[in-house]
């Protein structure tokens, strides 16, 4: 994830928060409403039966229902506030997991390892057809400090963060180029990629914005190559 994205991200869920905040606060003032009419109610009601209770014997007893009464209402009254600050409280963390999956979704992992480039090639060399490659490939040359995957541009959304056998970045330095072709030449033909904004290296995996490069222009059914010089032996 860029820092884009990241700062995009906190600025929603921060939204989000205060969003819930006011919501809970709003309907603790409504219940609170609420239990102070009923309990003005229950007061006028006890106020009038103490009128009567002073023409009775029953006076005592009068006065005690209607301080049960009060307590009644306002035990109902906050029963009902921490009931509804329970279900927003559920609603808020529903909505919290919803958008974590969403966020998870984003990007499709590869389950299996991925095919080797040059075996992907070797596989058809004799394919009077012409060259049937796999969706993604990496290659490591055994000669040198370079790696090289190939990534197939795909309709709808395509695969984002892809494995690559190179994990000392966090004391070691890279170099990443860019290539592209629009997929008549097969993988004979490659420009380089004018645009390369949004790539992220991480311990053993690469983030490629692909996505936005096909809203950028990019063509769909080409090839992505990224081509990684390491500054040693991983």
């Amino acid at each position: 994830m860029n820092p884009r994205e990241a700062e995009s991200k906190e600025a929603q869920q921060e939204k989000d928060n205060i969003n819930s905040m006011l919501h809970i606060a709003k309907m603790r003032e409504q219940a609170q409403k609420e239990a102070e009419e009923k309990t003005r109610r229950e007061e006028q009601e006890a106020t009038i039966w103490r009128m009567v209770e002073e023409n009775t014997t029953h006076t005592e007893a009068w006065y005690a229902k209607a301080a049960q009464m009060r307590e009644q209402a306002q035990k109902e009254a906050e029963e009902k506030s921490l009931r509804e600050i329970r279900k927003a409280e559920v609603e808020r963390s529903q909505q919290l997991e919803e958008r974590q999956l969403e966020e998870e979704n984003q990007f499709v992992f590869e389950s299996e390892p991925p095919i080797d480039c040059l075996e992907d090639y070797l596989e058809d060399l004799g394919n009077i057809d012409g060259y049937d490659y796999e969706d993604y490939c990496v290659y490591k040359s055994s000669a040198s400090n370079i790696i090289t995957i190939d990534i197939r541009v795909k309709e709808g959304e395509n695969q984002t963060v892809f494995d690559i056998p190179y994990s000392s970045i966090r004391h070691e330095g890279v170099l990443t180029q860019v290539y592209y072709n629009a997929g008549p030449f097969g993988k004979s033909q490659w420009f380089l990629l004018p645009y390369t904004k949004g790539i992220m290296l991480m311990p053993n995996s690469i983030t490629l914005p692909i996505n936005q490069w096909v809203s950028d222009g990019l063509t769909v059914g080409g090839w992505i190559r990224v081509v990684i010089l390491t500054s040693g032996k991983n």
